[in-house]
């Protein structure tokens, strides 16, 4: 959040100086506010006067500059409170495009943007009022649609890391995924292939674009990133 920086000038109105304000708005507008010195212009003693009219406006300055950051300040964090859960989704995406792995992103994006977004859009949940059951619903209406466990798992373990870090911040209080249900994906046991499979394979995809990234991946048990940067 950008810091508001006010100057302040005197002028003479109605026989008393003036400490005017200028300063621009969150939206870059210039503004001005009038605030009254409340010290008199007597003829005979204008220099003085003049010199305590400055002292008095750098006063109101300072409290006139604090109380506008001080209310930007606090109109900013109710800002990010009204967000949209969705959009708080995108922002928090972005937010570790950087600090993962490509690979890593690809899954939560297509995850984040394509299945998790689009439903707490469409219903307009803000994340402030995020609830467990809005959660559980999403997640029972993932399983009737025939997602299974692990996909689920995956949804879950998203939505898991957006919301702490919205609690982290102090954006929200508790995080209400904590008490959601989801089935409990069965053990996965990889079908591998024998020498024999694999040979007979590698003859079929031979010349094939695929071929060398899938060598790599059956002779040194690399994974599809690690063949893929190889």
């Amino acid at each position: 959040m950008e810091k508001i920086d006010v100057t302040v000038s005197l002028q003479e109105k109605r026989g008393i100086y003036q400490a005017v304000m200028q300063y621009k708005d969150k939206n870059g507008i210039k503004k001005y506010k009038w605030i009254s010195t409340g010290i008199k212009i007597i003829k005979g003693q204008k220099k003085e006067l003049k010199k305590l009219a400055d002292e008095k406006a750098e006063q109101l300055r300072l409290e006139f500059e604090q109380q506008l950051n001080q209310s930007n300040c606090s109109n900013n964090i109710e800002d990010r409170r009204n967000v949209l859960f969705s959009d708080y989704a995108i922002s928090w995406l972005e937010s570790i495009s950087n600090a993962k792995e490509e690979t890593t992103i690809g899954g939560y994006e297509s995850n984040i943007k394509s299945i998790i977004c689009p439903y707490f859009r469409e219903r307009h949940i803000k994340l402030t009022e995020l609830q467990t059951l809005d959660l559980q619903d999403f997640y029972d209406y993932q399983y009737k649609l025939g997602k299974s466990p692990r996909t689920v798992l995956h949804y879950y373990r998203n939505i898991n890391q957006i919301l702490e870090k919205a609690r982290k911040t102090k954006l929200i209080m508790i995080n209400p995924n904590d008490d959601c249900e989801i089935e409990k994906p069965k053990q996965f046991i990889p079908d591998v292939y024998s020498k024999k499979e694999l040979k007979i394979f590698l003859n079929k995809i031979k010349n094939t674009d695929i071929a060398i990234p899938i060598m790599l991946i059956g002779f040194y048990g690399l994974r599809r990133s690690e063949a893929l940067r190889s």
